[in-house]
This record gives structure tokens, C-alpha cells and sequence, in this order.
């Protein structure tokens, strides 16, 4: 996506292009961004959790915004490369906090509100208010888990838009499917992606056997172009922020996703499944020990000192990636 707003101070006042206002996503669903210019304020918003990615280029002059990195890159004076962040990603597999592969542009916080007026620029935090903990037993958390699951699958419901769901062999997309059946809304195709090979296609079979189960009508996509074409693409629409997924650029290409609203999420599997999380791992939280937890979340080192050049190599260090990561993890000490 290209659009962008673009904001330079000239010698008589500013000088902006671009879309003045514009709206990505739905606030009431959740996953939202958007921007506004009057002629004198700007501001940009965005969910709590910072799922809709929107990034700012600070130029010498003035800024600009765009949901794509690659857009901000045609404005941006020195396309210099962040070393710091890369050493990160190139052990990680992502960035962290509002880093990105370019030193001039920066990631939107999650639940922030950047504004601008008069040639002062702010940027304030809202983000998710959390309630205190509560000790309760595992029969009580599924419960509750359960419930809150189907309230937010309910309230999304809305609206006479064809509905998809893409559905892997994994919990996230089933539990969403079975939700929507349970309530009488069911979508009007499921449709699943083929892995490339030489990965094995249990996605697919696992699947079909659900959508069998229910009556429900299911597409597979096939896999079709250069894997390479499908790298660069994935680049481009994920600012250059994913090394994984390059296969999955064909879902967003098929007919039947244009113009539907597509239910996915990662509530049931990732954010709550624990596949990050060690026993390790959590007694080096307790303790506070960032240093040891930055190596043990850190990537061995691989093939990096094959595929790097010298120079960068030197800079993109291992060190100077743990570093960034324990700077980043005291953010969150509570």
C-alpha cells in the first residue's frame, strides 16, 4: 500500500502531500490506523496492540507517514541501513520495539497517538490498561478463557460482507471457525494454503477433515510462481520485517479474499499455547537476569558469518544484538 502523508517546513509555513486524512481497518474491531490533517495539526493513531503497522520517516525538515516502508524510503534523504536492529533480526527473526531495518523510520508504538503542530512533534502512549492479577484455578481459566473467546468472535460478526476464513491445521483458525458455526454464522468458504515443498502439507489434510466434519464448502490454494518472486513481495508488504512466509503471498491474491472480510487471529495458538516459553526462560524473568535471557532467546550464529560481508559483519554484531534486546526487556521489568 502507498498511501503516505508527507509534512516539510518551508521558508512561508509547510508544505504537505499526500492524503490528508485516511482510515486502514475498523475501530471497532480492534485492529485500526489512521491519520488527520486540518492545516495546522497532524495526528496518527493506532490500536492498542499495534497490529496495524504504520511507520514514521523523520526527515532534517519535516516527516512522513506511510502503512509501507517502501513508500517512505522514495522520500527519504540517507537509506541507511540500522545495524543495531539488523544484528537483532538476523538472530531473533524480528525487530523489537518500534525498530526497523532503516535508521530514519521507525515502527509506530503500539496504542500511540503522534502529533504535530507548530514544529513540535509528540508522541504519547494510550496502549491496553490491565487489570490486576488473579490466582484462580486451571478449570476456572479455561472457563473464562472460553467465554471471552466467543464474546470476541461475536462481536466481529457484524455487518453483510462475504466472510473467509484461511484454515490451517493449527487451533488459532479452528477455534475461530468453530465459533462462528456454533452461532450460526458460518463463512462462506474456508480456504487453505499449500505448503511448498519439501515441507509435508498437514495443513491441508487436517483441514479437509474439519471442513468435511462440518459441511463446510473448503478451497486449497496451490502453490504456483518463483519462491524467489514471492521473497521480494513478502518484503515489500511486510516492510521488510519477516524472514518466514514468503510462501503465503498467493492467499492474498485469490479471488475469493477480495472485498471479504477475513476472520484470522493468534489468540488460541501462539499467545496463549506458551511455544516460547521455557521453564528456563521464566525463572531468568523472575530473576532479572537479562543478560542470560538475551542469549538464550538469540539464534545460534549459523551461517551468518558466511552470508554477511566483512563490514557489516563488524558491525551487526552479536554483542550490539544483546545489548538491544536487554534494553528492550527492562522496558517491561515489573
Amino acid at each position: 500500500m502507498s498511501d503516505y502523508f508527507k509534512l516539510r517546513r518551508g521558508g512561508d509555513g509547510v508544505i504537505v502531500s499526500g492524503l490528508e486524512s485516511v482510515e486502514y481497518g475498523a475501530r471497532e474491531n480492534g485492529v485500526y490506523a489512521w491519520w488527520r490533517w486540518d492545516g495546522e495539526r497532524f495526528e496518527l493513531r493506532n490500536d492498542g496492540y499495534g497490529f496495524y503497522p504504520i511507520y514514521i520517516l523523520k526527515m532534517r525538515d519535516g516527516f512522513a507517514v506511510s502503512p509501507s516502508v517502501g513508500k517512505l524510503l522514495e522520500f527519504s534523504e540517507e537509506k541507511k541501513l540500522d545495524s543495531e536492529a539488523l544484528a537483532v533480526f538476523l538472530r531473533l527473526g524480528w525487530f523489537i520495539g518500534e525498530d526497523t531495518a532503516f535508521e530514519s523510520i521507525r515502527a509506530l508504538p503500539s496504542g500511540a497517538i503522534f502529533e504535530w503542530e507548530g514544529g513540535v512533534e509528540r508522541v504519547k502512549r494510550s496502549g491496553i490498561e490491565f487489570t490486576e492479577r488473579a490466582v484462580i484455578g486451571e478449570r476456572a481459566a479455561r472457563k473464562i478463557y472460553a467465554d471471552l473467546f466467543s464474546e470476541a468472535v461475536g462481536r466481529r460478526l457484524y455487518g453483510d460482507k462475504r466472510r473467509v476464513v484461511p484454515l490451517s491445521g493449527g487451533c488459532d483458525s479452528r477455534h475461530i471457525l468453530l465459533e462462528m458455526v456454533k452461532r450460526g454464522e458460518r463463512p462462506e468458504v474456508c480456504v487453505t494454503l499449500e505448503h511448498p515443498p519439501p515441507r509435508p502439507d498437514e495443513d491441508v489434510h487436517i483441514a479437509k477433515m474439519v471442513c468435511e466434519r462440518l459441511g463446510q464448502k473448503h478451497l486449497v490454494i496451490r502453490q504456483t510462481g518463483r519462491a524467489f518472486e514471492k521473497e521480494i513481495r513478502k518484503n515489500e508488504l511486510t516492510g521488510y520485517a519477516a524472514l518466514e512466509h514468503g510462501w503465503f503471498v498467493p492467499l492474498g491474491e485469490i479471488e475469493e479474499i477480495r472485498g471479504a472480510d477475513v476472520y484470522d487471529g493468534i489468540g488460541g495458538g501462539v499467545l496463549s499455547a506458551g511455544l516460547f516459553l521455557t521453564g528456563k526462560r521464566l525463572e531468568l524473568v523472575r530473576r532479572g537476569d537479562w543478560n542470560a535471557l538475551a542469549e538464550e532467546l538469540m539464534e545460534p550464529e549459523g551461517y551468518l558469518g558466511t552470508i554477511l560481508s566483512r563490514e557489516f559483519a563488524a558491525v551487526a554484531t552479536r554483542q550490539r544484538a544483546k545489548e538491544r534486546i536487554i534494553e528492550e526487556l527492562e522496558k517491561h521489568r515489573k
